[in-house]
């Protein structure tokens, strides 16, 4: 049997370990989450199907911030900078009348077009309106950018409320 290779990123391969159970022969590995370095032992097959070694939370934070296959990764200091985001925008959506609480933050223009995570590039937005957002990029864009000033204008006053409080 071929030993499976790291890959960096997701795979990363401590130890190869075959065993004998009742059920047959299964071969297992000490892996290492290339993220966060927790080991564990794990049967090579799931290291085959799920190509990736990652534990359970890094897989859980990866594809909730973005590093997924089809996903950007907007840099280790994007949960900071979305949290930042949502508070200035008073967690609520930017779009007048929303008061959904299922939110994300939003690059008005893609992130793999500017790759910019300025606060002139992100807003806070419901899942409903960042779906919009992104299947209606020629609307969108344009729409929030008329929108942006204000935004700003809110994101200073309730930073200075923030700076007081």
């Amino acid at each position: 049997m071929k030993p499976i290779a790291d890959i960096p990123g997701r795979i990363k391969i401590i130890q190869q370990v075959g065993s004998r159970k009742s059920s047959g022969h299964r071969v297992f590995a000490v892996v290492a989450c290339p993220d966060c370095g927790a080991r564990r032992q794990i049967e090579r097959s799931d290291i085959i199907r799920n190509k990736s070694t990652l534990c359970p939370k890094c897989a859980r934070q990866r594809e909730r911030y973005g590093s997924g296959p089809m996903r950007m990764s907007y840099g280790p200091e994007w949960p900071l900078i979305s949290k930042a985001i949502m508070m200035l925008d008073g967690n609520q959506c930017v779009f007048d009348m929303c008061y959904s609480k299922d939110l994300v933050v939003h690059h008005i223009t893609p992130f793999r077009v500017t790759m910019d995570n300025s606060v002139r590039n992100l807003a806070t937005v419901c899942h409903t309106h960042h779906m919009w957002c992104d299947r209606h990029l020629e609307e969108s864009i344009p729409i929030l950018m008329k929108m942006m000033p204000g935004i700003l204008k809110a994101r200073i006053e309730r930073g200075k409320l923030l700076e007081e409080g």
